[in-house]
């Protein structure tokens, strides 16, 4: 028997850009000893407790139930089926998304090139789907392979499949982004944390980004989080501090300096060097305040 298509998780971080639990921002020690398994099975935690998500991946399951592919149609029948087919959906994901996920924490850029990247995590893909398939395909239905050439065969197959759906998830992944118009900054934080940016500020050797709907500690440099701002209109107001400028409430001068209250989060100074850059801005106009 072969198996279906596997939906494999969108990889889009690098090796210095490893995101960290907002559960441990006050604790930089787990920051730093946060291993690429335990990041792997984190991200995995946040997936399966997405409703759409987990919506997403059962209507697949009930789809390929109600079909029947692979000749499982002529094997079981209607309810088994969907079962079967819901078990193999939830748990080639799961396989996938671990894998994907280990190797983008663990080795980031240094998986090389768009063609190298996708071959790699494609055939790493492929072989732990390959094994997961073959265990539950062995517990319901008995032996599966006639010949080592069926093994193959079934390898081979879930293998192309695997690097035809990560390669699509790489090259498509960007131009969804672009389409939706969101700062590319938001993909480095869990998605219950996505939202519009507030501020962004240094700790130490991390950037602490605060949404709307929370705050995460990310390990990069606040110039490369900058960069990934747009289209949010902004501001550098410190060497260690970035707002936006929508999430601005008030704006009041303390001596040569400033104060801004933000719409979530802490207040964040501005320095005298960049009082020119916020009345340039009419922040203080627009706060009537300074």
């Amino acid at each position: 028997m072969s198996c279906q298509p596997f939906r494999a998780m969108r990889p889009c971080w690098s090796a210095d850009t490893v995101r960290h639990n907002g559960t441990y921002a006050n604790n930089r020690e787990k920051h730093v000893t946060d291993r690429p398994s335990h990041l792997a099975l984190r991200e995995l935690r946040i997936d399966f407790t997405n409703p759409k998500g987990l919506a997403a991946l059962l209507g697949v399951g009930v789809i390929f139930g109600v079909s029947g592919p692979f000749e499982t149609f002529a094997q079981l029948t209607l309810v088994p089926r969907i079962a079967y087919w819901i078990v193999v959906v939830f748990a080639t994901y799961a396989t996938g998304s671990l894998i994907n996920h280990y190797l983008q924490f663990r080795f980031g850029d240094r998986l090389g090139p768009f063609a190298i990247r996708t071959v790699v995590l494609g055939l790493a893909t492929g072989c732990g789907v390959m094994i997961v398939l073959s265990l539950i395909n062995t517990a319901i239905f008995g032996s599966i392979y006639s010949s080592w050439e069926s093994v193959a065969l079934t390898f081979l197959m879930v293998t192309a499949i695997s690097i035809i759906v990560v390669g699509m998830l790489l090259l498509f992944s960007p131009l969804i982004d672009a389409e939706n118009d969101l700062p590319a900054l938001l993909d480095r934080l869990p998605l219950e944390k996505r939202g519009a940016l507030v501020s962004l500020s240094v700790e130490d050797h991390y950037v602490n980004i605060t949404t709307i709907k929370g705050a995460e500690m990310v390990l990069m440099r606040l110039s490369d989080a900058i960069k990934e701002t747009k289209p949010t209109e902004g501001l550098q107001v410190h060497r260690s501090h970035w707002v936006a400028n929508e999430a601005i409430v008030e704006a009041r001068r303390v001596g040569d300096r400033a104060i801004l209250k933000m719409t979530h989060g802490p207040e964040i100074p501005a320095s005298r060097s960049y009082i020119s850059e916020l009345r340039d801005a009419g922040i203080f106009a627009k706060t009537k305040n300074g």
